[in-house]
């Protein structure tokens, strides 16, 4: 807060015993104090020789342990040569026996804490936030420097609207994750932002993926409109960090393109192991999301973590498949229309079909649309319509979210077909419990009016003002009558041509596991989409982004064995890995020819894989 006169304040500043320091004192004139806490006082300063503004940072040296301030004052000489934009630049240092100083220049502006509970940034705002923070870590990672301190309180942005600069200030302040109370707010904002491991939640050195960790953080909290951990107290809130998932941000409403919203989720990985190492890795991937999306691209085609010197590997960015998720998205914009329909999605094992899925929910769920899944299971002993047991389940967490819901979609269904429903699918009973007649059981309902009752309960799924997307998974696994509902369903659609159809049915299925007679051939979808294998240019974005750059002659090796399989290329990089063929070393990958032996060629890839299993625990074995 700006003061309408300077004296006063600058007479108790004047007084403080923590300005007695003659050599500061005699260049920077207080102007007011900017923060205080039990061991730092930071105040807004003329420099009398410049007549610049600046910001002295006083650090009091008793209570502190000796390696601390020895690295804090190394750190913050070593910040005197770095010139960044994104960071104030340090224009002096002085230890004296009581205290550590240090002036730097002062930026003037809102710091991002009072912004964000105003609303949450828009991606192009977020882009400028994370592109300035992660070009700060570059200048300071090159110092071998670790801020430590990443929160919204410590980043300060214009007044424009939409925000344009950001600026990433407070470096050297010591940790905060105390029990004083008087620093409360101070300790519930440190704690919503901190890495596990700077936080001592797990036993890894703090580093440069530490302040990424606290990127991603803060990059979540911009777009989603809170932080990823909340909670009353401290505790509470390390306890997200250590045992809760972060959510996809697409999930919760935002309007994120799949890059950005992985990008994010890798910066937030709670081993710091698998998430970007490297500032600089980070920063070519915003961006380059960034500039695909000022060509207009809402959805960029990046491939999250390729550039990223690692040393070990992390979970694939979803790669490839551009063209069948552009097909069933142009679906998703239909339905709204009311031109649903049914699509069919094949792949062989290990092809792709379920992260494809995954996706495909993701931007139903952007677009509004109510999702509900269900997944094929190879159970022995099958029940009829095991394959909707996920759908009747997100139904039923809906239903407690939103009773009115259940309602209309019981308005939606004929009063005649709901004792169907309820005997087929006994789990609605207590959504159901006061419609239909009690009792009912599938022994007395016959199995055309079953059929017929389920096929018009799916339609009912979706209406006008929230079209459904159902994914049903694995259907290899559907058993006989599930079959039926499916043809059932569909001839119930067709039949109703012209009619709005607010649903969007997806059927997928292994189809090396479905033969040339089998019923799922009979359907007749809107659209049949069949996953081809990756090319070798995909299986090498997919492989790098796990690790990052690889040799050449390792990927090499890696799209033979796979031949094109997703799931294949991934596990052959995991079992070069874990048998030593393909070693991390500080340069980057190294590729043990004496190790590869016989991986030479792809019909010794299954041998290969199969040897993974004598790296398994012996009670793992046991159990397998």
């Amino acid at each position: 807060m700006n003061r309408t006169s300077d004296e006063p304040e600058v007479n108790a500043l004047a007084r403080s015993p923590l300005w007695g320091c003659a050599p500061i004192a005699d260049r920077f004139r207080p102007i007011r104090e900017l923060r205080t806490t039990k061991s730092v006082q930071s105040v807004l300063a003329e420099d009398n020789a410049t007549q610049q503004r600046v910001t002295v940072k006083r650090i009091a040296v008793e209570g502190l342990p000796a390696g601390l301030l020895m690295r804090l004052e190394h750190e913050s000489r070593s910040l005197s040569s770095v010139r960044c934009a994104s960071l104030p630049a340090m224009i002096s240092v002085h230890r004296s026996v009581q205290e550590l100083v240090t002036v730097s220049e002062f930026i003037d502006g809102t710091p991002l804490a009072e912004r964000l509970p105003q609303r949450a940034l828009t991606v192009a705002e977020t882009l400028t936030v994370g592109r300035s923070l992660l070009t700060a870590l570059v200048a300071l990672q090159q110092q071998q420097v670790v801020h430590r301190g990443i929160r919204p309180s410590n980043i300060i942005v214009d007044a424009t609207e939409p925000l344009s600069r950001a600026v990433l200030i407070d470096f050297g302040s010591p940790p905060l994750l105390t029990s004083d109370q008087e620093q409360l707010a101070d300790l519930l904002e440190t704690a919503r932002y901190v890495s596990p491991e700077l936080a001592g939640l797990v036993e890894y050195d703090v580093g440069e993926a530490s302040d990424l960790y606290s990127v991603g953080a803060v990059l979540f909290h911009c777009l989603a409109g809170r932080p990823p951990f909340n909670g009353a107290s401290v505790n509470a809130i390390l306890l997200g960090h250590m045992t809760s998932r972060v959510p996809e941000l697409r999930s919760l409403g935002a309007s994120v393109p799949r890059a950005l919203d992985e990008l994010v989720h890798r910066l937030l990985r709670q081993d710091p192991r698998e998430r970007y190492q490297s500032a600089d890795a980070a920063l070519a991937d915003l961006d380059a999301i960034a500039a695909q999306l000022a060509l207009g691209n809402a959805e960029p085609d990046v491939v999250i973590g390729a550039r990223d010197r690692r040393g070990c590997l992390t979970e694939p960015a979803f790669v490839a498949r551009r063209h069948e998720l552009q097909e069933m998205t142009t679906r998703l914009e239909e339905v709204r229309h009311g031109r649903g329909g049914l699509i069919v999605v094949e792949a062989e094992s290990g092809g792709g079909k379920s992260r494809l899925l995954a996706e495909l929910a993701h931007r139903g769920a952007c677009a509004g649309l109510h999702i509900l899944r269900g997944q094929g299971t190879s159970d022995v002993a099958q029940r009829p319509f095991q394959l909707l047991d996920g759908l009747v389940e997100g139904l039923r967490t809906a239903a407690s979210a939103n009773p009115q819901a259940t309602a209309e979609l019981l308005n939606r269904i004929a009063p005649e077909s709901i004792p169907a429903i309820r005997a087929a699918l006994p789990a609605l009973a207590e959504l159901w419990e006061s419609a239909g007649t009690a009792g009912d059981s599938a022994d007395t309902v016959g199995e055309v009016r079953v059929l017929q009752s389920l096929a018009e309960f799916l339609t009912a799924l979706g209406s006008e003002d929230r079209p459904a997307l159902v994914i049903l998974d694995d259907c290899q696994w559907a058993d006989d009558l599930m079959l039926k509902l499916l043809r059932r369903w569909q001839r119930l659609h067709t039949e109703a041509a012209g009619a709005l159809a607010h649903l969007v049915l997806v059927v997928a299925y292994r189809s090396d596991e479905v033969g040339s007679d089998h019923a799922l051939r009979q359907l007749v979808p809107a659209s049949h989409l069949r996953l081809v294998p990756l090319t070798p240019e995909e299986v090498r974005q997919l492989v790098e982004s796990m690790a990052g750059p690889l040799p050449d002659e390792a990927v090499e090796l890696i799209v033979r064995l796979a031949d094109g399989s997703p799931f294949m290329a991934s596990a052959v990089l995991r079992g070069l890995v874990e048998s030593q063929a393909l070693v991390a070393e500080s340069t980057g990958w190294r590729l043990e020819r004496l190790a590869l032996g016989d991986l030479q060629s792809s019909n010794r890839a299954g041998a290969f894989l199969a040897r993974r299993l004598e790296l398994l625990p012996a009670e793992t074995v046991s159990l397998l």
